[in-house]
């Protein structure tokens, strides 16, 4: 299949994420990372993208909002901003999304990223020992400029958020404080990830991210491992859990979450 026949395809699908779920199950295919955005996320959402990479799952989101919706992909390596640019780019559809070569953090300004032996998936403003940090002698450093999520939502004029991915190697607590007036004024879906190995180079542990985030109204956290589960119902609590991997977490609200909530039934 051709490159614009697949894409054409994908966008199809991503229009119908339920349908496209139901598919990806069939198929036995599909991250569950992949399923909860799915299971989630719905047409006309404003998406944030902390940590986007090389653009993956900011494809992703833009093909599922549509035209109606709009999804801001923050991300601060030089090259890894070239690919996601590049892969943007060759959308024959949906130009909803705006590209942002900047960090989030809890002040803005500037600071420094760094990439261990080329891995951008583990580019963190720490450098940090374990994974290809280990494995890797060569590290580059770029500057970079560091953004508040509430300066970022009020400089381009946004009045909704509705999820936000968060994925910054141990800068999640940093990002997220400097988003608190955004988290309780619009209080989206958040699904960011924690490892204890990475925050504690920030000088905090993942139980602080989910204190912060109650102090923000939110009350329902979901752990996505193996498989999707309450961290209330979980046997160990959240340090431990991250102690041994990163996993990812969902964070909600009761009440207002509560409908898509219910759609990740089938995760669980």
């Amino acid at each position: 299949m051709g490159f614009y026949a697949k894409r054409i395809l994908e966008v199809a699908l991503a229009s119908r994420p339920q349908f496209y779920l139901k598919v990806l199950s069939l198929l036995r295919r599909g991250s569950l990372e992949k399923r909860i955005y799915l299971s989630l996320l719905q047409r006309g959402d404003v998406v944030f993208d902390l940590g986007a990479n090389e653009g993956y799952f900011t494809s992703l989101f833009s093909d599922i909002v549509g035209a109606g919706g709009q999804v801001h992909a923050f991300e601060p390596v030089p090259q890894t901003f070239e690919k996601l640019s590049a892969r943007m780019s060759m959308r024959p559809r949906n130009q909803n999304y705006l590209l942002n070569q900047v960090a989030c953090s809890d002040c803005s300004g500037d600071g420094t990223v760094s990439v261990p032996g080329g891995d951008s998936g583990q580019a963190s403003l720490r450098q940090h020992k374990g994974g290809s940090w280990n494995q890797s002698v060569v590290v580059s450093s770029f500057p970079v400029k560091l953004v508040t999520l509430n300066d970022y939502v009020r400089g381009n004029s946004l009045s909704r958020l509705d999820f936000v991915k968060c994925d910054v190697e141990g800068a999640e607590l940093l990002a997220l404080r400097g988003g608190r007036v955004v988290l309780e004024q619009f209080g989206p879906l958040i699904l960011f990830e924690l490892f204890q190995l990475w925050t504690a180079d920030f000088g905090h542990t993942p139980a602080d991210v989910i204190q912060f985030l109650k102090s923000c109204g939110y009350n329902r956290f979901f752990v996505a491992g193996e498989h999707l589960e309450r961290l209330d119902d979980a046997k160990d609590g959240i340090n431990e859990i991250a102690a041994v991997r990163s996993v990812n977490v969902l964070a909600a609200i009761s009440g207002k979450h509560d409908a898509r909530i219910r759609r990740l039934d089938i995760l669980s």
